[in-house]
């Protein structure tokens, strides 16, 4: 069974608006991804994640996993304030295809698995709790698009695109 992980499932539902996203440059840390309300998230530790991640779902990117990891704390701990689950077979079937999976690793499937489980006022209330947090993420993250549920890269503004052609070319001689 391969199954993806949710991204732009919960990305619309929790992140649209509610990420203050800012530049941090590694949070003024070489190694360093993203921070949230001071608890650093590592480049090591996003690459070990993403890595186990891919061992269920290979097309995950490291821009959806550190939204995972960025997330995960808020949607596990309002799970558990409402009791809202319990590790299912969706879980386990998942887990069990990620020998050795990290701590990390299993806090970030839980949220993504357990976040169906919560009312819409818990996501609501995720989302205000969200608002309120401090986010750094390092800019080669880009920024969170909610368009698209996803961290996006922006083209500087000295970038000019190429003109689009005019009119019908001329034939060759």
């Amino acid at each position: 069974m391969t199954a993806r992980i949710r991204t732009s499932v919960l990305g619309a539902t929790l992140l649209v608006g509610s990420l203050g996203l800012t530049a941090c440059a590694g949070a003024g840390r070489p190694g360093t991804v993203a921070e949230v309300n001071g608890t650093t998230i590592s480049a090591k530790a996003l690459a070990k994640t993403t890595e186990q991640i891919r061992l269920i779902d290979p097309k995950v990117t490291e821009s959806a996993t550190l939204a995972w990891m960025i997330l995960t704390p808020f949607v596990n701990a309002k799970v558990a304030e409402k009791q809202a689950w319990l590790p299912d077979e969706e879980y386990n079937a998942r887990l069990e295809q990620i020998p050795g999976a990290t701590d990390l690793t299993k806090g970030v499937l839980q949220a993504n698995t357990s976040v169906a489980y919560l009312a819409a006022a818990d996501k609501e209330d995720i989302l205000d709790q969200l608002a309120k947090a401090s986010v750094q993420v390092d800019p080669r993250f880009g920024s969170f698009d909610p368009d698209r549920a996803a961290f996006v890269m922006k083209t500087p503004n000295w970038i000019v695109p190429p003109a689009a052609p005019t009119g019908p070319a001329a034939p060759a001689q």
